[in-house]
This record gives C-alpha cells, sequence and structure tokens, in this order.
C-alpha cells in the first residue's frame, strides 16, 4: 500500500476458488465483496509477511530479548519498558501522556508539580533508579496530575519543556488541525462504497507525488495482468478459463 500510495504498480492475485481475500467480507460496513476493512489494507496492495512486519515493530525489545534474554512484562498505562516516568496518566477530565526520556524533561517534571525534594531522593536519581522505584514513583504524579483537566496540564507542562499529550479518542484525532494540514485524510470512490475516506501514508518522499487508488474489484483487472504482465494471447487465457484457472 506504502509503495502504492508513492506511485508503483502493485499487483494482488486472490485465490478464485475460496471467494478471495476473507478481508472483503469483514463487517462492519461490508456490501458483497466490499468492505472499508479490505478498502483500508489493499489500496494498491503490497503483499509482505506480517510475522515479519510484527517481529520489526519489536524495535529495542527484538534485541534486548534476542541479545541478552530479556522477558517483557505487561505493564499500566501503556508504560515504557525501562524509561519511567514515560505513560498515560489520568487527569481531572481524560489521559494525558507524559514521556520523560531526558534527565531535563525529570526535572522540569517536577519543578511544575511542584516537587523538587524528588530531585534529591535516592530512590529516583537516575534512570537505574527510577526504574526500581516504578511503582513508588509513577503514584506521585498521578496524585498531583489527577487535580486539574488534561489541557491545563499540557499546556503547563509543555510551557516547561516536558514531552506531553492529551490522549486523543479516534474522533478527536481525526479532528485535529494537523490532519487538515498534513493532507492526513484521503478521498477516495468506490462504486459501492461511496466516498471512503482513509488515513494517508506517512511517507514524504521530496519529488513524489502520491497517488491513491481504490482497493480492486474481485477479478476486476483480470484480463489485463494475464496479457500486459504476463504475455498470455487469448486463446491462452480462454483455455485457463475453461480449465477452471479463474474459479
Amino acid at each position: 500500500m506504502q509503495l502504492s500510495d508513492l506511485g508503483a504498480e502493485v499487483i494482488k492475485i486472490e485465490d478464485p476458488a475460496s471467494g478471495g481475500d476473507v478481508g472483503r467480507y469483514v463487517p462492519p460496513y461490508q456490501e458483497g465483496e466490499d468492505s472499508l476493512f479490505f478498502e483500508t489494507f489493499n489500496r494498491g496492495k503490497l503483499s509482505i509477511s506480517l510475522f515479519e512486519t510484527a517481529l520489526h515493530q519489536l524495535c529495542y525489545v527484538g534485541t534486548w530479548a534476542a541479545t541478552a534474554g530479556y522477558v517483557p512484562e505487561r505493564l499500566d498505562n501503556s508504560a515504557h519498558p525501562s524509561i519511567v516516568p514515560f505513560q498515560n496518566f489520568p487527569t481531572a477530565d481524560g489521559w494525558i501522556v507524559i514521556a520523560c526520556a531526558k534527565e531535563h524533561f525529570w526535572s522540569s517534571l517536577c519543578a511544575t508539580l511542584e516537587r523538587p525534594d524528588l530531585l534529591e531522593d535516592e530512590r529516583f536519581i537516575d534512570f537505574a533508579a527510577r526504574l526500581c522505584h516504578r511503582e513508588a514513583l509513577v503514584a506521585i504524579p498521578a496524585v498531583e496530575l489527577a487535580r486539574r483537566p488534561a489541557r491545563e496540564w499540557v499546556e503547563l507542562l509543555g510551557s516547561a519543556g516536558v514531552p506531553c499529550a492529551v490522549v486523543n479518542t479516534v474522533a478527536a484525532a481525526l479532528a485535529d488541525p494537523r490532519v487538515e494540514a498534513r493532507e492526513a485524510l484521503v478521498e477516495i470512490e468506490h462504486p459501492h462504497l461511496g466516498t471512503v475516506r482513509q488515513i494517508a501514508s506517512p511517507l514524504r518522499v521530496d519529488g513524489a507525488r502520491r497517488h491513491y487508488e481504490r482497493a480492486p474489484l474481485r477479478d476486476e483487472h483480470r484480463i489485463d495482468v494475464l496479457r500486459r504482465v504476463c504475455g498470455y494471447d487469448d486463446d491462452a487465457i480462454d483455455i485457463y478459463a475453461r480449465d477452471g484457472a479463474f474459479g
């Protein structure tokens, strides 16, 4: 999909005997062989290994595990596995994320919370200490953050240089002004589903014109692919059709 958005020609092959990609039939917003689920993943279709894609997303956690036998644990509130505090926190009216990935971010957080004493606490003196005492540490800002609304905290912390943001709902994220400014939504006309609004590719390549097309209908480009790409003539295509190669 990403390469197709950048202008590459990508060919999708489906098994006609099974009715094609199962994604065509995933509800909700599904009609016949068309669904918004299928449109999302098959805009110009690029076939890659989902297993390898998932492995790649492990990033440094995969390196830790493969090299040193690290075993990840499940953490509350989308917490970072080793940097503390770096997670979601509830406020008076919603959630925010705070990311103290550098020492000066931690110092700025303590100053904004009016807790300079935390900087002298041996339990929180450096990255390793804060990791060892994660539970005790995150309980402290959690109490303070619950006293004010999310956007008020984002303004206070942001002005102090602490990386933070409101945790959006999907609707709120799509309504963000940056969506329009970055052309992060694209509209594609579909013969059965009407106007389909999708998330655009985040890839930006200088000089490349982003290209968007709807997902193909099943068997829509059979003749074109067999003639132009495979080099078959009409007689060969007819033989394959009679033999049931196309379902």
